[in-house]
């Protein structure tokens, strides 16, 4: 089924309910087409430690959605392009695909997007700075978060995610995106 088809038989059903109503699209035609994906970064960091993960995308993207949760520490993320690298980037990073019923159009999207670990940058400009703390006190823990919400349309290219302890850090970074080849 397209996304036509999909959105047809949406709003046949509305239409044949007895109360009128106004349809709203509330998902995006790339989720119905497989377009879409999500991934996390599982981290736990030492003090001063710094861990990048290298986004590289050959196709223009959306950003949909970021969130941050940290459960211990103080962390610095920064949203880098341009930078220079050193040692490799080889440890996957999970990638899932948001919409994996086997209604979505055939022959089914391929994920074009990489994210992987392991090197480090120096230089680049920086496009973003979240930073996070948690409480020091341990009577009074709790877990601090935010989420960024604003959608950014990006062109093809390589981007780094830079994530800075201060002190002991353990949390979850959350991304999730929409892949628009031509």
């Amino acid at each position: 089924m397209n996304a036509y088809d999909y959105k047809n038989r949406v709003w046949r059903t509305l239409r044949s309910n007895r109360y009128a109503a106004l349809f709203v699209e509330t998902i995006h035609t790339g989720f119905v087409e497989g377009k879409e994906f999500r991934s996390f970064f599982d981290f736990s960091l030492s003090t001063g430690e710094v861990k990048v993960i290298k986004f590289v995308s050959p196709v223009p993207f959306i950003i949909h959605f970021q969130s941050f949760n940290v459960v211990e520490g103080e962390l610095e993320f920064k949203s880098i392009a341009g930078a220079t690298e050193a040692g490799t980037f080889n440890q996957a990073v999970p990638i899932f695909g948001k919409n994996r019923s086997a209604e979505r159009p055939e022959p089914y999207y391929e994920g074009q997007i990489t994210l992987n670990s392991g090197g480090t940058i120096t230089g680049g400009v920086n496009s973003e700075t979240v930073r996070l703390k948690t409480s020091g006190v341990s009577a009074h823990a709790s877990t601090v978060g935010t989420d960024v919400t604003d959608v950014r349309f990006l062109p093809a290219g390589t981007y780094y995610l830079q994530f800075t302890a201060t002190g002991t850090t353990r949390g979850v970074y959350t991304l999730s995106w929409e892949e628009r080849p031509a």
